[in-house]
Order: C-alpha cells, then structure tokens, then sequence
C-alpha cells in the first residue's frame, strides 16, 4: 500500500512539474473563501456587519501556501464567474446559515458551483473543498437544490474516520502517507460540530450515489445514526468534509473539546496541503498582480471574538 501511494506522488509531481513547463499550472496558487450571513449571536455582538468568514479558515489555507480572496453575499452573477476565473480553487467554508435564504451562501454558492463545472468541463483542472455545511452545499447543489439530509446531533465531538473500501484510490486519500492515514482510522482528531448528517440512504435515495463516492463514515451515537464524513465527485476534482479540518490549528476555546495534539495538528493539515496542490493545476490568474492585491483578504481587518463567539477571529463584511 506505502508503495502504491509512493507511486501515485510520483505521478502527481510529473504531471505538475509537467503542466508548469507547458504554462497550464501555477506555484503562486490563490483559493476563493465564500463568505456567509452572520449569525444570530453575531447580529446581537456586531449589528454592523451582515456577513463574515472565520479566520480559522484564511490560516489554514495560507499555512498550506495559498493565498486567499474572499467571496462576497449578494453580487452579480457576472461577479461570481469572472472571479472564479481569476482564481485556482474554491473552499466552501463551514458555518450556521440556511440554504433557502435569498441572495445568501447557498445562492452564491450555485453560481459558483455551476461555474467550476464549466471550468473543468473546459478541460482546466479547478478543485473545490466544501467543509461542514460546505460538504453539505455541494449535494444540495447537485440534488438540484432540494432538501435531502437527517437531522442528527454531533456537538463538538472528536472522532477518528471509519474508511470505506476503495478510498486509497481517491483523489483525497490516494497520496497520503501511511502515518496520516493510522492516525486518522485510530485517533479521534476529526471535529464533528453539525445538526444535519447526510447517510447512505440520503445519498441512494436521492441518487446522489451517481455523482458522488464515498470515502469514510463515522457514527452519531446519540441518534444510532451511521453517517458520511468524506466523500468526492466522481467527475470533478471536488470534495466534501462533514468534519472541521480548520479548527485543530486556529481555534482554542477550552470548552469545546477541539483536539491539538502534534498528530491532529498534521492531519489538519493534509486535507488543506490536499486543496492547495490540487489548485497548483491550473494557471487562472488576475490581470495583474495589481488586482491580485485588491482582491486580497489582507485589505480587511480581523476582528478577536474568542470569548464572545465560538471562532477567535473573524473577517466581518
């Protein structure tokens, strides 16, 4: 198995090494970060803002090599699909919204969506990671935005990954070394913080199965419930966590229960290492490094929230 995986790393750097000598990849890679609506308790403490991102996320993206741009709520269509192509890939960022809420995170989200298929369809190499409610937005997306999920019950529960036949040769497994793979079958270092689980009755019954493979479950024993908690398209280079990879790293409130040991931490790590190396694919780019400064994360403040909300920082818009 250690070598098969050696094997595909190998593969993986030709072909990288490969696209960057012919001008179709990038080492500069820069990923778009979705935005969402405040919520309830955000609106009491900040009435000002009326949508946010968690920093957890733009740290863990930057730590892995990237840099980040910010999506925003309630923009045009033209914006979403211009931006898209301006950038290398696209996270879909846990968090507590609805997706029926109007110009919000899941209709930005469908564009978005939408045109990342059209990108790849076009024979261009872009790679989306939804988290969380991301996880959850790319099935709503792809069941033709239309409820499908259990409601369950997982309040900051660590868990270690039950791994489904087959996952060594996904696109989110196949390069992982053995040590990042023991840990996660054995450890519990996978953040679970979720109402809504998707299961395999979920996926058979709104024959999500066609478009989406399976990679791990866990359970939710408080409801005997069996749920997914990795999974990938069987199309394009996208893929879904129901677990929070971002919070081992970036959010320390001693209340809830968030693994940092040294190998949560590397684990952590690897699902960001795994989108970034996927965005290097792909050479889209802004105009010029003008706009690539403008578009940046970097021109908003961080706001420290630790104490008063369950992140320690947020980006408010």
């Amino acid at each position: 198995m250690h070598g098969l995986r050696n094997k595909h790393f190998w593969k993986s750097l030709v072909l990288f090494i490969t696209l960057i000598e012919i001008g179709k990849a990038t080492d500069r890679p820069i990923i778009g970060l979705l935005a969402q609506e405040t919520s309830e308790p955000m609106k009491k403490l900040f009435p000002e803002h009326t949508s946010y991102i968690s920093a957890s996320y733009v740290k863990a993206l930057e730590s892995s090599g990237s840099r980040v741009v910010p999506i925003f709520l309630n923009k045009t269509e033209e914006y979403y699909r211009h931006l898209l192509r301006s950038l290398n890939g696209l996270l879909l960022p846990g968090g507590n919204t609805w997706f029926y809420r109007s110009h919000g995170y899941a209709d930005a989200g469908s564009i978005l969506y939408d045109e990342a298929k059209k990108i790849n369809d076009e024979g261009v190499h872009f790679p989306i990671l939804g988290i969380c409610l991301g996880f959850e937005l790319l099935l709503f997306l792809d069941n033709g935005k239309k409820e499908y999920r259990t409601n369950c019950e997982l309040n900051n529960v660590p868990l270690p990954l039950e791994f489904v036949a087959g996952y060594e040769s996904s696109i989110l497994f196949r390069n992982a070394s053995e040590s990042i793979i023991n840990i996660l079958k054995v450890e519990p270092v996978t953040v679970n913080q979720h109402r809504f689980c998707v299961t395999e009755k979920n996926m058979t019954e709104f024959h999500l199965n066609k478009n989406w493979k399976v990679l791990s479950t866990n359970q939710d024993v408080k409801n005997n419930l069996t749920f997914i908690s990795s999974l990938e398209s069987t199309k394009y280079p996208f893929v879904g966590l129901q677990f929070h990879p971002e919070k081992n790293n970036f959010e320390w409130r001693k209340d809830l229960n968030y693994p940092h040991s040294a190998n949560a931490i590397a684990t952590s790590r690897y699902f960001f290492d795994w989108l970034v190396s996927y965005t290097r694919l792909n050479n889209n780019s802004f105009e010029n490094e003008k706009k690539v400064y403008k578009n940046l994360i970097s021109n908003f403040q961080v706001t420290l929230t630790a104490g008063k909300l369950i992140y320690d920082e947020v980006y408010f818009f």
